[in-house]
């Protein structure tokens, strides 16, 4: 089975998925060109340029202290992509 229709079964699916390669090989643009096919936004989240707080939220203060979760977190639909994205 090809690379791209394994990507888009997991994407219908909703099956996590972890593609791994050297930086730019097209990973992303795979991933953006299949999307696109089937009409699913995406969310592409870059690890190394955020903070810690930017994943589990500002601490707020109401009565306890609770987390607020990230903006680009709450805003995703239920039919779209999110990648997380890795420099290593």
């Amino acid at each position: 089975m090809k690379t791209k229709e394994v990507l888009k079964r997991a994407i219908i699916t909703k099956t996590p998925l972890v593609i791994w390669g050297e930086l730019g090989v097209g990973k992303t643009a795979m991933i953006k060109h299949v999307a696109k096919q089937i009409g699913r936004n995406i969310t592409t989240v870059i690890a190394s340029l955020h903070e810690p707080t930017d994943f589990k939220g500002l601490p707020v203060i109401e009565g306890e202290v609770k987390c607020v979760p990230p903006e680009f977190l709450t805003n995703l639909k239920d039919n779209d992509i999110f990648i997380f994205r890795w420099n290593i």
